[in-house]
C-alpha cells in the first residue's frame, strides 16, 4: 500500500527463492524425458494435436507446429542432454514430430517447399535420367518415411543426424550412408542457388558428419544383455508394464508379450506388432513384414507357447494406433526404465534382445545357418545363397531351429 516501506529480503529468503527458481528451470529442462508418457496419455484425445504441439515447444524448443515465433528467456530454453541421453532425446523428438505429422498432415509449410516437391522440379530442370530419378526417389522416400515429408526449413542438422544414426543402425555401411545423403544435399544446394525457399540459405547436411569407412559394425551395433543383466531386465519390465504401471491391461500384456517374442525370434518390435492372428499357429510363427522384405517361418518355442492363445484372443488391440507408433512407445518406455534402473550403456536398448538371442545361440555352438535361419539374415553366404535351401523351409530344418530355441532359458 502507498506509504509502506517494503521489508528487506533476508539472505535466507533470497537463497530459498534461488533454489525454487533452479528447481523450476531443472524441471523444464527435463520435460523431454516425459515425452513418451505425454504421447501415450494424449493419444486419441480431442486435444491431442494442441497438447503435443505445445510439448514439442516446451520440451524441445521446437516451434514447428506453433503459430508465430514465441520469445523464450534464455534460461528456459531446452538444452539437449549430453552423452548417451542425447540419443534418447533425438529418438523422442523424432517420434513426437512423426506423430504430429500423422495426426495433422499438411498443417505446416508450403507443399512447394517440401523435399518431395522440389525433387520433381529438380528432375525437370536437370533432365535427369530415369535411373537417376529412380535412385533419388528411393533414397529420399526412405528419409521422408523416417521423419515425414518436411519443408527444407524444417530439415535441421539435428534431424539429419538422427536419420544418419538410423541408417547405421539398420546396417548400412558408411559409404552407403553417404550415398543416401547425396541426393538430399544436391537438391538443397540447388534450392539455395535458385533462392526457391524463403529463409533457407544454409546447407544443413554440411553440418552432419558422415561415418568413416573404417568404423567396424561391432563398434556401433546394439549390445547384448549378459545372463545376469537379462534376468534384471525381465524384473524391470514386469514392474514397468505391470498392474501398477500407467498402462492399461491390454497395453501391459502387449508389451510383455512383444518383449518375450523378440527374445525367441530376433524380430524387430515393429515386425512383431505387425503380426496378425493368422501369423501364429500352435506350432509356428510367420514373420512376413520385415525390413528386408524376406519373410520367414519360425517354430513357436515352448517358452512362448502362450503367444498363440494371446493372438487368437485379440492380440495387440491397437485400435487406430499404427504398429510403428506402438513400437516406438514400447522402445521409449523400455529405454527409460532400464536407464533409471542403472543400465547406463547407451547400446543397451530394446533391440538388444536380438543380440542377446544371437549370443546365446553362438555360445551353444550353433552353426551360422541356424543363426541366420532364426534372425532372418541372408548376408555372408555369397553365391551359396542361390543354391542352399533355408532351414526355415523344410521340416528337418525347422526341427533344428526348434531344438535350438527350446534350449534357451533366460530366467
Amino acid at each position: 500500500r502507498p506509504g509502506l516501506t517494503p521489508a528487506p529480503v533476508t539472505l535466507e529468503e533470497n537463497e530459498r527463492a534461488e533454489e525454487e527458481d533452479a528447481a523450476a528451470i531443472d524441471g523444464i529442462q527435463n520435460l523431454w524425458a516425459q515425452t513418451a508418457e505425454v504421447m501415450e496419455d494424449a493419444e486419441g484425445s480431442a486435444g491431442e494435436y494442441r497438447r503435443l504441439a505445445t510439448h514439442l515447444f516446451m520440451a524441445f524448443g521446437d516451434t514447428t507446429y506453433l503459430e508465430g515465433d514465441p520469445v523464450t528467456p534464455e534460461e528456459l530454453r531446452p538444452v539437449p542432454p549430453s552423452g548417451g541421453q542425447k540419443r534418447l532425446w533425438d529418438m523422442l523428438h523424432a517420434a513426437l514430430l512423426s506423430r504430429l505429422e500423422e495426426i495433422a498432415p499438411g498443417v505446416i509449410g508450403d507443399d512447394e517447399h517440401r523435399l518431395s516437391s522440389l525433387r520433381e522440379q529438380y528432375f525437370k530442370l536437370h533432365k535427369s535420367s530415369a535411373a537417376t530419378q529412380r535412385s533419388y526417389r528411393t533414397k529420399i522416400d526412405r528419409m521422408t518415411a523416417f521423419m515425414g515429408d518436411l519443408t527444407l526449413q524444417q530439415i535441421t542438422p539435428d534431424r539429419l543426424r538422427l536419420y544418419r544414426d538410423y541408417l547405421m543402425d539398420e546396417g548400412l555401411k558408411p559409404d552407403s550412408v553417404a550415398q543416401y545423403f547425396a541426393p538430399i544435399s544436391a537438391i538443397m544446394r540447388w534450392a539455395i542457388s535458385e533462392e526457391l525457399v524463403p529463409d533457407f540459405d544454409t546447407l544443413p547436411t554440411a553440418k552432419v558428419k558422415m561415418p568413416r569407412a573404417g568404423t567396424h559394425i561391432e563398434d556401433s551395433r546394439w549390445q547384448r544383455f549378459d545372463d545376469k543383466e537379462i534376468k534384471k531386465v525381465w524384473t524391470i519390465t514386469q514392474k514397468t508394464w505391470g498392474p501398477k504401471s500407467r498402462y492399461d491391461p491390454d497395453r501391459q500384456e502387449a508389451f510383455k508379450w512383444a518383449f518375450r517374442v523378440a527374445l525367441y525370434t530376433a524380430a524387430r518390435p515393429v515386425e512383431i506388432f505387425r503380426m496378425k492372428p493368422e501369423n501364429v499357429t500352435p506350432d509356428s510363427i510367420y514373420i512376413t513384414e520385415t525390413k528386408t522384405g524376406i519373410s520367414r517361418t519360425l517354430p513357436l518355442s515352448k517358452h512362448i507357447a502362450g503367444f498363440y492363445e494371446f493372438m487368437q484372443a485379440g492380440g495387440w488391440k491397437l485400435g487406430k494406433t499404427k504398429p510403428e507408433s506402438i513400437a516406438g512407445t514400447m522402445s521409449d518406455s523400455f529405454t527409460k526404465a532400464i536407464r533409471k534402473a542403472g543400465f547406463k550403456n547407451d547400446r543397451h536398448v530394446l533391440y538388444s534382445t536380438k543380440d542377446t538371442l544371437v549370443d546365446r545361440l553362438q555360445r551353444a555352438g550353433h552353426s551360422d545357418d541356424v543363426i541366420r535361419g532364426i534372425t532372418g539374415h541372408v548376408s555372408g553366404q555369397g553365391q551359396l545363397r542361390n543354391y542352399k535351401t533355408r532351414l526355415n523351409d523344410t521340416p528337418e530344418g525347422l526341427a533344428m531351429l526348434r531344438k535350438a530355441l527350446d534350449a534357451i532359458e533366460y530366467w
